[in-house]
């Protein structure tokens, strides 16, 4: 009975009962090396791979770095130039790095069954290996990543015609490391001929070193030998390239300007500037927060109230706020036009309180107005800008007035020995012009003399002062 099964078993599923586990070998691997005048290297790799069952193609790992003698390492620099199969059919690849190597993915169709071959191409710069009495070419030919077993392994070297007197080459078998003699060699003038005498076993390989008289081939100049020392060695440049470009900008933004006095801190706006003005002359325009500095200013000084409240959601709970009226309109007689915009914004049709979430479909236009109302309120207090330019550059273009606050006595200890400094301070004379800006209200100062004020620039202020006077501590200040 259970011999009849097993007939049956045959019978019905013979592919499955006869099936052989997938494999693939190397049936030969193939080297065409030849060495230009100038060290380049042309390379021609013809790969017989033998399938056993289903396979998409294969990998190949090409050493791209060498190892220098006693320190440091050797990078070659790679280009392919085509993979195809034996009929002449591009094949697709992809190409990686993987530590020292450069992997290649080639597909091959139709891998079923069969012997497929591919052929390789490509041109490799600053392999050779320049002495003082010779030149060496030191080339693993096979590489030693494979996987599956190389049946046979050959390579046929051409060096330039110059060669020929003083030629030699050795090569070696076996796994890394391994000085394995299983070849064959063969100098016929400029030309090396070798292959293997057995077959290579898992990660085992071909290696040949071929050395030819010095002269044959061109070493690099030495811009070129710089230029891939600078490559070999780029990495350990890093960190001082990284430090040069932080210290370049450190240098151009990132350094405290040179001061030759102390910086006395000011704890309030300079004059009687508000917050959204300084705002706008801090970096040219009118935004979110100089609107809501403009909030909390009026709130400070009692014309509104803000209260924080707490709004029920499905999930969470919202935080919103609520602006209450606490003066009449009546009371709005020393706000500047901005601010009286703010708050006819805010508290339209009368109202006394609203909530910040009711102000989101019209409350905007309100804020277009006030911040025209921001910059024309700059104009009419500082110096004016050039005809037809844009409010921008206010930070850059305007000076702000500096007010005499102590009267009287001050200006007693002052003395009458005080007006030819007050003519300096003025512009009339000292180290550099000074710019007075415009006069208070109608051309009287707050002391009470017409047309006099007391005038700094923003930056530098004119003429000598004394280092305990009014005058010079507002200059500090600013």
């Amino acid at each position: 009975m259970r011999r009849f099964l097993a007939l049956l078993a045959l019978a019905l599923f013979p592919a499955t009962a006869l099936a052989q586990p997938k494999s693939w070998e190397i049936a030969s691997f193939h080297l065409d090396l030849s060495v230009d005048p100038a060290g380049t290297l042309d390379v021609r790799e013809t790969i017989a791979v033998r399938f056993v069952g289903s396979w998409n193609g294969i990998y190949r790992w090409i050493p791209v770095v060498e190892s220098k003698e006693g320190w440091g390492k050797k990078f070659l620099h790679l280009t392919v130039q085509e993979i195809r199969d034996d009929r002449g059919t591009m094949l697709k690849y992809e190409t990686s790095r993987e530590s020292d190597y450069k992997k290649f993915k080639i597909y091959i169709p139709g891998a079923i069954n069969t012997t497929r071959t591919v052929v390789i191409a490509y041109r490799v710069s600053n392999a050779v290996r320049y002495f003082d009495d010779h030149d060496e070419l030191y080339w693993n030919v096979t590489g030693n990543e494979w996987s599956v077993p190389i049946r046979r392994a050959s390579a046929i070297i051409t060096l330039p015609p110059g060669a020929a007197e003083g030629l030699r080459a050795t090569a070696y078998t076996g796994p890394y490391g391994a000085r394995g003699q299983d070849y064959r060699l063969a100098i016929t003038n400029n030309v090396v001929e070798l292959g293997t005498t057995r077959g290579l076993g898992y990660k085992e390989g071909l290696t040949v070193a071929v050395g030819w008289p010095k002269g044959v081939v061109a070493g690099p100049s030495a811009a070129a030998r710089a230029w891939a020392l600078l490559l070999e060695y780029a990495i350990f440049l890093l960190p001082v390239i990284v430090f040069f470009g932080y210290f370049l900008v450190w240098y151009r933004v990132g350094r405290d300007p040179g001061l030759t006095k102390s910086i006395m801190p000011r704890y309030e706006p300079p004059g009687d500037l508000r917050p959204s003005e300084l705002g706008a002359v801090v970096d040219g325009r009118v935004d979110q927060r100089d609107t809501s500095a403009l909030l909390v200013d009026l709130a400070v000084r009692g014309f509104l109230k803000i209260e924080e409240t707490k709004e029920s959601g499905w999930l969470f709970d919202s935080t919103s706020y609520t602006f209450h009226r606490k003066k009449t309109p009546s009371e709005w007689s020393g706000l500047v036009p901005f601010e009286r915009q703010m708050l006819d914004g805010l508290f339209s049709g009368g109202k006394s309180s609203v909530g910040l979430n009711s102000l989101k479909n019209h409350f905007y236009r309100d804020l277009e107005k006030i911040r025209k109302q921001v910059f024309a309120s700059l104009k009419a207090r500082l110096l004016p800008l050039q005809a037809g330019s844009s409010p921008r550059p206010v930070q850059h273009r305007l000076d702000l007035r500096v007010w005499r606050e102590r009267r009287g006595g001050d200006r007693q200890r002052r003395g009458a020995g005080s007006q030819s400094a007050l003519r300096q301070r003025r512009g009339g004379a000292g180290n550099h012009r000074g710019v007075c800006l415009q006069p208070d209200h109608a051309g009287v100062d707050r002391g009470g003399r017409p047309g006099e004020t007391r005038c700094a620039r923003l930056r530098r202020v004119s003429g000598p002062r004394r280092a305990g006077s009014a005058e010079a501590r507002h200059a500090r200040d600013l």
